[in-house]
């Protein structure tokens, strides 16, 4: 089958409910393809259709490079997902590939550091970032004390991380929130609509706190530009430029933080004031209860997900 009768199909299969494949996940598996097909290629392989040996020697060098076995479990799937476009069995099925990729991981978790939990960014952070400048500055901007542009900054910087956190954004997410994906409710708190995430396709409403409200609009006031609805909220594009924004922001607040603090942090933060497992897990859109288990501190199941941040941070 050629490449274009592949997109083709790809194309035809974009309908089929069973098809959960993101575009970003597209164009991961795309580049992991074109990585395997490569190699195939310098070894005197054939990539469509390719043999069982062919896959466990592409993942093992692949790996040798110094490439983690979860990315090289991903490589495994995008080989697996081009044959099944091209209406062939994948060769990632047989046993051999399978072991490959036990052994891998074996390997990953005796040979490698464990990977550490990000720097949390709790509530007590957050009442830290809001006292950093008066609200409003009045005073303290005549005295001199910062500069319209800073203070500007700082509204900004707010509005993320209170958004981040009381939504449990991930950093992707947050990067890709436009201004129309916000709306305010009678009671003052928002909803945040996630148009696509990591692990869903479907658009997503979360409800945001009083406080993390307020901050997006005076952000928006102090933006100093048309209220586009399609304008992306904080003004980039990727995650790494979300992450370095909340570094930033917490500086001298928190230190060592990352683009993921703002989801730990409140995880945490729920876990400790009684909220269940499963309403962490509901809100913070984990597939599984693992990793709100593994933020979890408590669990006494006797509040509600957004009273107990509106309790937390207003």
């Amino acid at each position: 089958m050629t490449d274009e009768a592949v997109w083709e199909r790809l194309q035809a299969l974009k309908g089929d409910p069973d098809v959960q494949l993101s575009p970003r996940t597209q164009r991961v598996y795309g580049v992991l393809w074109n990585t395997f097909a490569n190699w195939c290629e310098r070894h005197g392989k054939q990539p469509l259709p390719a043999t069982p040996a062919t896959v466990a020697g592409f993942l093992m060098d692949y790996h040798e490079e110094g490439v983690a076995a979860g990315t090289v479990k991903t490589a495994r799937n995008a080989i697996a997902s081009r044959h099944k476009l091209a209406g062939l069995e994948p060769p990632t099925r047989d046993p051999g590939v399978k072991e490959t990729l036990a052994v891998l991981a074996l390997h990953d978790r005796r040979k490698r550091p464990a990977s550490k939990q990000a720097v949390p960014i709790r509530a007590e952070h957050l009442k830290a970032l809001a006292a950093k400048y008066p609200d409003p500055p009045g005073p303290a901007l005549l005295r001199g004390d910062f500069t319209t542009a800073q203070y500007r900054q700082y509204i900004a910087d707010r509005a993320l991380i209170f958004t981040m956190y009381s939504a449990l954004l991930r950093a992707c997410e947050a990067a890709s929130l436009r201004w129309g994906d916000i709306a305010e409710q009678e009671d003052g708190k928002g909803l945040v609509t996630i148009r696509q995430s990591k692990t869903s396709l479907t658009p997503e409403v979360v409800a945001i706190t009083s406080s993390a409200m307020t901050y997006l609009k005076a952000h928006a006031i102090t933006g100093g530009k048309e209220l586009d609805p399609e304008r992306r909220v904080f003004g980039v594009k990727t995650s790494s430029a979300i992450r370095r924004r909340i570094i930033r922001a917490m500086a001298g607040i928190r230190e060592g933080v990352s683009g993921h603090s703002c989801r730990v942090g409140c995880a945490q933060d729920l876990t400790c004031q009684g909220v269940p497992l499963q309403a962490v897990q509901k809100m913070g859109r984990w597939k599984s209860l693992a990793m709100p288990s593994h933020y979890a501190s408590r669990v006494d199941p006797k509040r509600g997900a957004v009273n107990a941040l509106e309790d937390l941070i207003g």
